[in-house]
């Protein structure tokens, strides 16, 4: 069996063996053509331009400024829960089976990841971000992710933190004098 990927080069049937690199260059071109033809584009491709125009500075946020390199990974990792959750279901999700049954089934998926309430917060809350910025860029979405039932669910929390010039002033106290405590 030839495995080899031969292209014609000329109308008179010359044909020539594609090296690797010349069908990854080719596959680049269609990509970037499938990229821009909405037509054909499903989310999974919208999810990867958005995290590429989020990266480059091409899309800013709301108050026009760039996302942060925070952001930027919470937005990743988001979006690899996400990832996961596809995988999990053995399916590819397109922008119109976001509805109510995947948001109660992707938070069941969520909790039984140990995610607290404010993560899967953030995980509903950046799926509902880029699929309304794709309904912006004139995709067609599933109407129930702007429902009130498609909501973003936090809890207040007493969240206390260390700067690093707390903990490097900890650091400097000397305790010699003091007993040993456990």
């Amino acid at each position: 069996m030839n495995t080899n990927l031969y292209i014609r080069t000329s109308v008179a049937g010359d044909y020539q063996v594609l090296s690797v690199e010349d069908i990854r260059k080719i596959l680049a071109i269609l990509n970037k053509k499938e990229g821009k033809n909405k037509s054909r584009m499903g989310l999974k491709r919208y999810i990867e331009l958005f995290l590429e125009d989020i990266a480059s500075g091409n899309r800013v946020t709301n108050r026009g400024t760039r996302y942060s390199k925070g952001t930027i990974q919470a937005i990743r990792q988001a979006i690899k829960k996400f990832e996961e959750y596809q995988l999990s279901r053995g399916k590819i999700l397109d922008f119109k089976d976001i509805d109510m049954n995947f948001y109660r089934e992707y938070i069941g998926f969520l909790m039984g990841q140990n995610y607290w309430l404010n993560s899967i917060g953030k995980c509903i809350k950046t799926l509902k971000q880029i699929l309304l910025a794709a309904e912006e860029d004139g995709f067609t979405i599933n109407p129930a992710v702007k429902s009130k039932g498609f909501k973003v669910h936090q809890v207040k929390t007493d969240a206390i933190y260390l700067t690093q010039s707390d903990l490097e002033a900890i650091r400097r106290v000397d305790l010699r004098g003091l007993p040993y405590c456990y």
